[in-house]
């Protein structure tokens, strides 16, 4: 539909972690290109994927979207799944699933420091 009513700020933004339920995607239901299939529908996509983790390279893609004038646009983030915290990076078993009381005492520090690190690096 974005791409027959071209319709003004429709931006989709993929979290493109290659994980699903059930587990790694390529094992389950391959993807192939994401770019070429939002090619085919019609919509703009940014000339590459960004880096969902990395702060610069996220404001580069709003400098893509904002320098493209033409409805729908689509960018893909490659990101890894329960990136930061150790026992879930990567891992199919966390794609919705509840964190016990357990677990995020383990993985809240973690996060937490991964944040001052970047904090400090601004």
């Amino acid at each position: 539909m974005g791409a027959k009513y071209r319709p003004e700020r429709l931006v989709m933004m993929i979290d493109f972690n290659k994980v699903q339920l059930d587990g790694a995607m390529n094992d389950i239901m391959p993807l192939d290109s994401l770019v070429d299939k939002f090619k085919a529908f019609g919509w703009n996509v940014a000339p590459r994927c960004f880096n969902g983790h990395d702060t610069q390279d996220i404001l580069e893609s709003f400098t893509w979207m904002d320098s493209v004038g033409a409805w729908p646009k689509a960018v893909i983030y490659d990101t890894i799944k329960g990136k930061g915290v150790s026992f879930m990076e990567g891992k199919s078993a966390w794609h919705g699933a509840p964190i016990d009381d357990k677990s995020y005492a383990e993985g809240r520090p973690q996060l937490v420091a991964d944040l001052e690190r970047k904090e400090a690096a601004l």
